[in-house]
């Protein structure tokens, strides 16, 4: 029966790095599964054998520099794929809003309530119309500048 624990767990816990209650958790697990404390054992093993290959290895100079141009020409296709993602989002959302907006205007015209509402729409401005104008020319005429201009 294979176990269904995550690997990356019995890594963090051969490296340290796991969370405490992680640990807890795979302490328990270990108890009673083989398999992971199998596989647990064959990390640390890994884990052995490189810490001694690390003292035998020697690089060349020119293998960091080459990783540093590795690294820096990576960063600069993942800067202009971004870019060129963020372009392109940003495009397809401009289209896609000039069409939202397109569409609205063919449900608006479609609607067959329009017609209604700007006639009373318009009768309503018609009927308060008179009164207001009645009213705002009375006010005008109460004022010093219209009385000045009509003396004249």
């Amino acid at each position: 029966m294979s176990c269904k624990l995550d690997k990356k767990f019995l890594y963090a816990y051969a490296d340290n790095t796991i969370d405490p209650l992680e640990k807890i958790f795979v302490d328990e697990h270990l108890k009673y599964c083989d398999e992971c404390t199998k596989a647990l054992e064959l990390i640390y093993d890994i884990d052995k054998n490189l810490s001694n290959m690390e003292d035998d290895l020697v690089f060349p100079e020119r293998l960091s520099t080459i990783s540093e141009l590795v690294a820096e020409n990576c960063i600069s296709q993942i800067e202009e794929n971004d870019l060129k993602l963020k372009i392109q989002n940003n495009y397809r959302f401009y289209r896609n809003f000039k069409g939202n907006i397109k569409s609205s205007r063919k449900l608006y015209k479609k609607n067959p309530f329009n017609k209604f509402i700007h006639k009373s729409i318009k009768s309503s401005i018609k009927f308060i119309e008179k009164p207001i104008k009645k009213s705002i020319t009375k006010k005008i005429k109460k004022t010093k500048l219209f009385k000045l201009f009509n003396a004249s």
